[in-house]
Order: structure tokens, then sequence, then C-alpha cells
């Protein structure tokens, strides 16, 4: 948050400030302004970020089901025309056993049970997707890893690529590392290597494509993953401030409700 400045003052005015200073006391009041602007502004980055993924998964979604009800749509046809079928081939046979054209009736049968299984197996192959390009590059950088990014704010993108202070280990996971490794062990960019990763991956990089229902249910978890992610550090955020309020540093009231709760 760029607030350790700030953070330093404030514990190093503390005690001059308790002993009656009134110019120390003075500067540190400007100094716990500074973090709780700075702390505040944070948490509003942090919101928005959580808006822009709610909205791209409420869209996601909605796609989703336009595609599902195609579906169904098609599939529902499918099985009327093996009912049809059916009952067709069952009328026609049985009259034909009836007039006692046995060799008729049994061709009949045979050209019945073909048709049904085509239309079983019509009904179990049918799939539909859709043309679709994601506007949102908020998975894009995730993905890509750029050294600034364009669609996030600039603490909300630090909190998610930062290693511990000091340490360059690129064995020591970032929270986008993190990430990335819960999507490919939950299967949601496919099996390294595949169509579908290659596919998936486009979808995660905004890129035009023809995606079908699964692949639009992995990006929406996908979002998910990244959306309580985010939300961590909001958690991490009020952590802060409760301490600094123990400590002393901060009075209750500069801590925001949602960060006391």
């Amino acid at each position: 948050m760029s607030a350790s400045d700030a953070l330093e003052r404030v514990v190093a005015l503390n005690t001059a400030a308790r002993g009656g200073d009134n110019k120390a006391q003075m500067e540190l009041l400007l100094a716990r302004q500074e973090l709780t602007e700075r702390t505040m502004l944070t948490m509003m980055d942090v919101s928005s970020v959580l808006s822009e993924l709610h909205c791209e998964n409420e869209k996601g979604d909605l796609i989703q089901r336009r595609v599902d009800e195609h579906v169904a749509d098609q599939q529902r046809k499918w099985t009327i025309a093996g009912v049809v079928t059916g009952a067709v081939t069952s009328i026609a046979s049985g009259g034909m056993g009836l007039s006692q054209l046995d060799t008729q009736a049994n061709v009949v049968n045979v050209l019945g049970g073909a048709l049904s299984t085509v239309t079983g197996l019509g009904a179990l192959a049918d799939s539909a997707s859709v043309s679709y390009r994601p506007n949102n590059q908020l998975l894009g950088d995730i993905y890509a890893n750029p050294e600034k990014s364009n669609a996030y704010p600039w603490t909300v993108w630090k909190f998610l690529t930062r290693r511990p202070d000091g340490v360059s280990d690129a064995a020591v996971q970032t929270a986008r590392d993190a990430l990335i490794d819960q999507w490919r062990d939950a299967g949601l960019l496919g099996r390294p290597g595949s169509e579908t990763e290659l596919r998936r991956i486009a979808l995660v990089s905004g890129k035009d494509g023809v995606y079908n229902s699964e692949d639009l249910s992995a990006r929406n978890e996908m979002l998910d993953l990244l959306e309580a992610t985010v939300s961590s550090m909001n958690q991490d955020i009020s952590f802060l401030l409760n301490e600094l309020q123990h400590a002393g540093l901060v009075n209750q009231g500069s801590v925001a409700p949602e960060a006391r709760r």
C-alpha cells in the first residue's frame, strides 16, 4: 500500500505525542491520516476489482445458460424423433405381422432399430459452441504475468505477484502462482498439451474463439477462485488495522466497520 513510511512515523511519534509534545501530536495526526487514507484507498481498489470480477462472472453465466438451453432444445428434438420412430416402427411391424408379412415386418424392425440408435446417439452427442471474445483482461494478466498490469490497480497487482521481502527464489510461490496451481489441480485448464488446454488458455487470454459450455463453466470457476484470492487481501488489511488498534497506534474511529468485524 506504500504505507510503510506513514506507519513508521506513527510508531516513532506515538510516545512523544503521549508525552504532551504538541508538535509530535500534530505530526502523529497527519501520519495517522495518511495511513488511514492509504488503507481506505487500497480497500476501494480491492472492491473495484471484486465488482469487475463479479460482473464478468455474471456475463459468463448468462452466455453459458444460453448454450446449455440450445443443447437441451436439440436433445429434446432428438428424443421426440426417437419416440416417433419407435411408435411408427411398432405400428408398421405389428400391422405386417397381422397380415402374415413376417419378412417385411422383420425388415421394418431392423430399420426402426437402426433409426432409434441414430436418434439416441444424436441426443447423447449433441453439443453446442458459441463464438465468444472475452473483453476482460483480469484472467489474461494472471496467466501472462506482465511486470505491470493495466487491468489491476497497482496495489492489488503487487499483492498478487509479490514475494516476501528479500526473497527472490522462484520456488517461493506468489498468490498468482498458487492460483494457477489451483486452476491446474482442479482441471480447469484441461490436460497439459491437449487441445482443450490450448483452447482454454486462449479463452483466459481473451482471444476470439469458439467455446463450448464446459469451457465457459471452467472460466467461471477460474473467476471464482481469483475472486477468493483477491478477497483475502481485505482479510490482511483487516488484520493489520486491528493489530494497530490493539497497539494503540490508531484510534478505533479510524478503522472501517468492515475491518473491525
